[in-house]
């Protein structure tokens, strides 16, 4: 009785821990399920707020990061950014559509990694797609870093505005 609940505890702090230290990897399997079943509220605690939604006219690697959701905008504009698309590809998505970037790549990613831990990865997830019914190709992309302590997604951008 008490010592099985004990134990229980101890292994479910010891878990917590476990995944407020920032393992990549099992973040974003986390993150994959919860895009693949639409969750926004697990979605929602997997997020640095605000969070930017685009990148300036001068495009990658060299714009900004723009247009900000806040949190309590985040419901407004979930479908927007978790669209069909992105959750389609995401589960099926690869390592090599996974890759290390940083302040070196540009001043997007520089002003990205600002946001992040002093010694946070970051990862850039992009995935492009051909879009239905025409010849043409659409694209997005998921940045990620440590934020106290704690992965999160940090930029989104895409070849269509959110807003």
């Amino acid at each position: 009785g008490l010592l099985a609940l004990l134990s229980f505890l101890a292994l479910s702090l010891s878990a917590g821990a476990q995944a407020t230290t920032g393992n990549f990897e099992d973040f974003l399997k986390s993150f994959r399920s919860a895009a693949r079943k639409g969750d926004r509220a697990a979605l929602e605690n997997m997020v640095r707020f605000p969070l930017p939604t685009a990148v300036d006219p001068r495009g990658l690697p060299e714009g900004d990061p723009v247009d900000p959701i806040a949190r309590n905008d985040f419901k407004k504009y979930f479908a927007g950014i978790f669209h069909q698309d992105l959750r389609r590809l995401m589960a099926a998505a690869g390592k090599d559509a996974l890759g290390v970037v940083g302040a070196s790549d540009g001043s997007y990613y520089a002003a990205l990694q600002k946001m992040t831990d002093q010694r946070s990865i970051l990862y850039e997830l992009y995935l492009q797609y051909g879009q239905e019914g025409g010849n043409s190709e659409s694209y997005f992309g998921l940045i990620f870093g440590q934020v106290s302590g704690r992965y999160r997604l940090i930029g989104y951008y895409a070849k269509w505005p959110v807003r």
